[in-house]
């Protein structure tokens, strides 16, 4: 049976259990698979580290789990965890596919300010995310891409968001007209031309934190908010399931 292994983001969790309704990174996500009988594990890695650090604390996760198959689906830096843990921390070679949901492949123009520019927000940064960030700028990526090559014996699969500037919450407005200046479209923090990789699967209409099911403007069937993302995850699975299976 196929692992479908999630990894989250540069600041994410696995979940945040608040009494009565414990806060899940992959919002709601779990119960749906497992309703449809898909086998699932949600990982924590430091988010204080660099993509190494973070993808060695994602592999000891796997070590002893029994699974033939595993196909790592990784949201924004998760991406980046689990491409190099494909290319090399599996030995065994259990890693069919990834799949990066928001994944800057190319680095973030927002990763670039941060490590380059002043202001509190940018101190603030590099003080508590720096390793992270640091990893997540165009240059750094550009080192990565050559150091961490795709394996011919994986398939890789990638999704981005987009909206329009006018559409992005006011959280990330800022950081979208940055982007949209310097790199085009984008869902207020990753270009989208930064998350393709391997197969483009899908352009969706969504900004970065919808993606994992988290809605911070107002709802607008207009404008499609909130994106559905657990149709989003769910296809995806069951079509790696059927294609692996077979």
């Amino acid at each position: 049976m196929t692992l479908f292994v999630f990894a989250h983001g540069l600041g994410g969790f696995d979940e945040i259990p608040l009494p009565g309704y414990p806060i899940r990174y992959f919002r709601d996500l779990a119960p749906e698979l497992a309703r449809a009988g898909l086998r699932a594990l949600f990982t924590t890695v430091s988010n204080f580290q660099d993509v190494e650090g973070r993808a060695r604390d994602l592999a000891r996760q796997l070590d002893g789990v029994a699974a033939e198959r595993i196909v790592l689906v990784g949201s924004s830096m998760g991406g980046l965890d689990a491409r190099y843990l494909a290319c090399h921390l599996d030995p065994l070679r259990r890693v069919k596919a990834v799949i990066t949901v928001g994944t800057p492949h190319r680095g973030s123009p927002i990763a670039d300010a941060t490590m380059a520019g002043g202001g509190l927000v940018a101190l603030l940064g590099r003080t508590v995310w720096g390793h992270a960030i640091a990893a997540l700028t165009t240059d750094a990526c550009r080192a990565f891409n050559a150091q961490v090559p795709d394996r011919p014996d994986v398939a890789y699969g990638s999704y981005g968001g987009v909206r329009p500037v006018a559409e992005i919450p006011l959280l990330l407005r800022p950081w979208a007209e940055v982007i949209q200046a310097v790199a085009g479209d984008n869902d207020g923090l990753v270009p989208l031309a930064s998350s393709v990789w391997g197969t483009h699967r899908g352009t969706l209409r969504a900004d970065h934190f919808e993606t994992i099911g988290w809605n911070l403007g107002r709802t607008d069937p207009a404008t499609a908010r909130p994106f559905d993302h657990l149709s989003l995850y769910m296809g995806l699975a069951r079509d790696l399931a059927k294609d692996l299976a077979g």
